[in-house]
């Protein structure tokens, strides 16, 4: 059994991605035929989590157990200046996987996350 969850925003379909509290002015934006989410991400004390874009996944209980891989693309708009980490997390925050963003990530081009391996567990 496959769970496939593709988001590309297209015509602002937001895929049940909603804003956190860790961002500002956060919407979707389209440029031609370009749609993402865009928002001011806030500093903060590395020990303090704060969503800028979650979802929460309605995985089908029949996959509990499973391995999952997953992978995802990401740009910002202008070359990253400090530290981002970009988390997935379950619903206390403890962080299953992430991608440490560094400073000197280029502005307008698309990363490739690693391939994260997790299963789900009731």
């Amino acid at each position: 059994m496959e769970y496939e969850d593709l988001t590309t925003f297209d015509r602002e379909d937001r895929n049940k991605w909603v804003d956190g509290d860790g961002a500002v002015d956060a919407r979707v934006v389209t440029e031609g035929e370009n749609s993402f989410w865009s928002g001011k991400i806030e500093g903060r004390e590395i020990s303090t989590f704060k969503p800028s874009l979650r979802k929460i996944f309605n995985i089908d209980p029949r996959l509990m157990g499973n391995m999952f891989l997953v992978t995802y693309r990401y740009r910002f708009k202008q070359e990253v200046l400090h530290y981002i980490q970009i988390a997935m997390t379950n619903d206390k925050h403890q962080i299953w996987a992430g991608t440490l963003v560094h400073p000197g990530t280029p502005g307008e081009e698309w990363q490739d996350s690693e391939t994260f391996a997790f299963s789900l567990h009731p």
